[in-house]
């Protein structure tokens, strides 16, 4: 499991420069929401930028990270939401494409590009009339892939560019334990450990606090000192 550390920018890096550096790590270990962060802040850096000159970036960058012009009717939205731009939320250009981001090894991600147009040329094309879902009342909420609804000061700092991310490997056992103080930073209580089902011969372990789980992993305890960490999102039904 991936923590997320943040560090400062070096003395002389630009906005850019803070932007393109957190592109680069969050690609490389293909974190969705960080990468979704750090597009936002290149955007906002330059009102002029729209998502066809940050797809020509990520190719500069030869980064595995593609984007797709998703058919805005493919999508369930509410009047709540309008197709913008982050950097010019403020415009009245009518946008027929949501943006998705693939967050794959290249491969996948090219082949999910091609699931939604014939080719990568017709793709880019599409980027220029692609916006993302913004909520009129919150201001930039990209739908598919973040959710904005408790933005820490770290995440502003990001897309401000002020902060970069660090990304340190932890085991098992910690990721754990980052899951459960988190928990309780956030309910204000501890959670308590429960035997949710098992899968195959081994016990499937859950946090809850009152009788509802919350957190979406659980684990396996295979021993004292090794544990399998499990996603509850994933898990086939048992």
């Amino acid at each position: 499991m991936l923590k997320i550390n943040y560090i400062k920018p070096n003395d002389g890096e630009s906005p850019d420069d803070v932007a393109i550096y957190n592109l680069k790590i969050s690609d490389k270990h293909k974190n969705l929401q960080a990468f979704c962060q750090s597009t936002v802040s290149w955007l906002k850096n330059d009102p002029s930028r729209d998502y066809q000159d940050l797809e020509l970036l990520l190719r500069h960058l030869e980064l595995d990270t593609h984007l797709i012009a998703k058919p805005k009717e493919s999508i369930e939205t509410n009047e709540n939401f309008i197709l913008s731009i982050p950097n010019r939320t403020n415009d009245a250009n009518i946008y027929d494409y949501i943006l998705w981001v693939s967050c794959k090894p290249k491969a996948k991600a090219i082949e999910e590009l091609l699931s939604f147009h014939n080719s990568y040329e017709e793709n880019f094309e599409c980027l220029s009339k692609t916006g993302c879902l913004t909520n009129k009342n919150l201001g930039i909420d990209i739908k598919e892939t973040t959710n904005s609804d408790n933005e820490s000061d770290a995440d502003k700092k990001i897309l401000s560019c002020e902060l970069k991310y660090n990304f340190v490997e932890v085991d098992t056992i910690q990721s754990l334990n980052i899951i459960i103080k988190d928990i309780i930073e956030k309910k204000g209580r501890e959670p308590q450990k429960i035997l949710y089902g098992k899968y195959g011969e081994s016990n499937i372990y859950a946090l809850v606090i009152d009788g509802q789980i919350v957190s979406p992993i659980g684990w396996i305890e295979h021993s004292e000192n090794n544990i399998e960490l499990i996603d509850f999102r994933t898990l086939k039904k048992m």
